[in-house]
């Protein structure tokens, strides 16, 4: 799909916008505080839509939050993305212990589903995508 003239192809993300909805709901829902829920998505490409339909509800962050309201019953929530292609200094913090008042999400790639262990996982979701 797409390419550019150093032959590299682009990779487009394979959420449509009606699921990404849903996820960004559904990963609300099973916020609880103290608790990291991982959420398994195909590549950066996917990552990094979530990432940006995710971050106005990361409390950390100071980006306005159009397009999604945060559930009054949601938990404080850092989000986080973990793959090959980011900084390694910006993943660290999702390894440490889930403060009492917060929430963890991490945006993986499967290819970490066998690898990745993380303190007090309260939920997965696998989005089923390849």
């Amino acid at each position: 799909k797409g390419g550019d003239d150093t032959g590299f192809k682009r990779v487009e993300p394979q959420i449509s916008e009606g699921l990404m909805e849903v996820t960004c709901n559904l990963v609300q829902q099973l916020a609880q505080p103290a608790c990291t829920v991982i959420v398994f998505l195909p590549g950066i490409a996917d990552i990094t839509q979530l990432f940006e339909s995710l971050a106005p509800l990361d409390d950390t962050r100071d980006i306005s939050r159009s397009g999604i309201t945060k559930r009054a019953d949601c938990p404080r929530l850092r989000i986080f993305a973990l793959h090959s292609m980011i900084p390694r200094q910006e993943q660290e913090e999702v390894f440490n212990e889930v403060p009492k008042d917060c929430c963890h999400i991490v945006l993986a790639s499967n290819i970490a589903e066998s690898s990745l262990t993380l303190p007090n996982v309260c939920a997965v979701v696998d989005l089923a995508l390849r």
